[in-house]
């Protein structure tokens, strides 16, 4: 059977309620050593502004369903937006936060039903799942680095309350007793590389992640991809050669590739929001997030960028987009 095409799945309107943007405080949603896991968008009465721009909606987020993005900026499966600016003053301002020592005598939460790995899907959402007790340490350590290998997404492998190892960028593991703390945590909606057994003990601790996820995410408000597109300011030399358009209207700076036809490189963004930002554009074959059971990929290149010819705009694909990924067999 003809696999589906992932960009079609992406753009496929969904029904579901409309959600908005606010303006909100940034708070500090979990920790992971490398850096701030990101910003909670906070809900305000009242608003009256364009749809959310690459969000989930907390209430929905222990089952994973993305929410309707726009903005201009990002996409996901539930419904594709056409590009738009943002009111000002309503929560358009992305800054990140700034990480602070924390120590395991934090007060952020932690799942104690080890072991487990989590996936950090964006900054602050993580995915958790349960392994059986009764693994190898070996076995751990493979499921969490096959699962790595194929979502390259940060991985961290719980083993106990004072042992977890971080995947690196190159697949090393590296052992440490800072744990993963706090984020909002989502399961069942990645999955692993193999068919998990599910004995007694597993069953126990599941019934206490769901209770552990219910009891420590946030009511209200929404999570954010990155609001900036991964972008930077231009520099002088770059404004001067990346300025204007190709033949046909493709933003200087991107180049076609030859296998996918898609278009890849850095420009300068078409968008009118982002006017004098240099944005990294990815083609097809660039990405490398994939499930780890079917291997088929995960929508386009997570957390990143792909520049749709039809609109002309460079549209950012946040890295919930996984969560609504369904092995076809």
């Amino acid at each position: 059977m003809p696999r589906s095409d992932p960009r079609k799945r992406l753009t496929q309107r969904a029904p579901g309620p409309q959600y908005y943007v606010y303006r909100y405080p940034e708070r500090r949603g979990g920790f992971w050593p490398d850096e701030a896991p990101g910003n909670l968008v906070q809900r305000r009465q009242g608003a009256n502004a364009s749809p959310v721009t690459g969000t989930i909606r907390l209430s929905q987020a222990t089952t994973g369903v993305p929410t309707p993005p726009s903005g201009g900026v990002f996409r996901s499966p539930a419904v594709a937006c056409r590009a738009g600016v943002l009111p000002p003053k309503e929560g358009a301002m992305y800054r990140p936060l700034a990480a602070g020592p924390l120590t395991l005598g934090s007060p952020l939460p932690l799942f104690d039903g080890f072991p487990y790995f989590i996936v950090r899907v964006v900054k602050v959402l993580r995915h958790v799942t349960l392994l059986p007790a009764d693994s190898s340490r070996a076995r751990l350590e493979d499921l969490a680095h096959r699962q790595w290998e194929a979502n390259r997404l940060d991985t961290c492998l719980v083993v106990s309350e004072d042992l977890a190892l971080y995947l690196c960028a190159d697949g090393r593991m590296t052992p440490t007793s800072q744990l993963p703390r706090g984020g909002v945590l989502v399961t069942g909606r990645l999955r692993p590389p193999d068919e998990l057994p599910i004995p007694r003990e597993v069953a126990r601790r599941s019934r206490a992640l769901a209770r552990f996820i219910e009891r420590t995410r946030p009511r209200e408000g929404y999570l954010m991809g990155d609001l900036t597109k991964g972008g930077r300011a231009a520099t002088l030399d770059e404004l001067v050669r990346l300025e204007g358009r190709q033949p046909g209207g493709v933003p200087r700076g991107l180049l076609r590739c030859p296998a996918c036809q898609g278009w890849t490189g850095e420009c300068l963004d078409p968008s009118p929001q982002f006017r004098g930002q240099v944005m990294r554009v990815h083609c097809r074959c660039e990405n490398n997030n994939r499930c780890a059971r079917c291997r088929d990929p995960l929508a386009w290149k997570l957390n990143a960028n792909y520049y749709d010819e039809a609109d002309g705009q460079i549209w950012y694909v946040p890295g919930f987009v996984a969560l609504s990924h369904r092995c076809e067999n």
